[in-house]
């Protein structure tokens, strides 16, 4: 992608995704590590060595992802940055929580697809999923866009998609 690609606001909302992502497991670690914490405190005896691991695990992990920072960190930023040419597919859908009939929230996932089949995922909100995938189709030329049922039947035979969804 361009340079100029970067300041684009799609391209700031994709950034804040993923640092709203890394928040949350910053505080899920956090709080994984505070339980483990507070197990050392209640568990009598020797079994204390389990939480005492887990403790040290996760206190890593938690440093690991600090002094890394979101966008060391994630590989969506990485794929989006320098090999974006390995991008395949992108195609989204609406995600809404709705517990009891009563809707909670909405938003949208967007999935990368890659040549090596990996996917990724970019979770935005409602009123911004069109224009970061307009934006994208824009800076991505080469990508096929949208859902269909014969893409995602051909990319589980294959690994590979054509423009028409038919096998190449």
């Amino acid at each position: 992608m361009d340079e100029h690609w970067y300041k684009h606001p799609a391209f700031q909302d994709i950034l804040g995704s993923i640092r709203k992502e890394w928040r949350w497991k910053l505080i899920c670690t956090g709080s994984l590590i505070l339980t483990s914490a507070s197990a050392i405190w209640v568990i009598p005896g020797w079994y204390v060595l389990v939480p005492i691991a887990l403790l040290a695990g996760l206190m890593k992990a938690f440093w690991q992802a600090i002094a890394t920072g979101p966008l060391d960190s994630s590989s969506v930023y990485r794929l989006l940055q320098g090999h974006s040419e390995d991008i395949i597919w992108i195609y989204g859908s609406l995600l809404t929580r709705a517990p009891l009939g009563v809707v909670l929230s909405k938003h949208y996932r967007v999935y990368i697809q890659t040549r090596d089949r990996k996917s990724y995922t970019i979770q935005l909100p409602e009123d911004r999923y069109l224009v970061v995938m307009k934006w994208l189709n824009r800076a991505l030329p080469h990508v096929i866009f949208g859902w269909e049922e014969q893409r995602y039947q051909q990319w589980i035979r294959s690994g590979t998609l054509s423009e028409s969804g038919e096998g190449s």
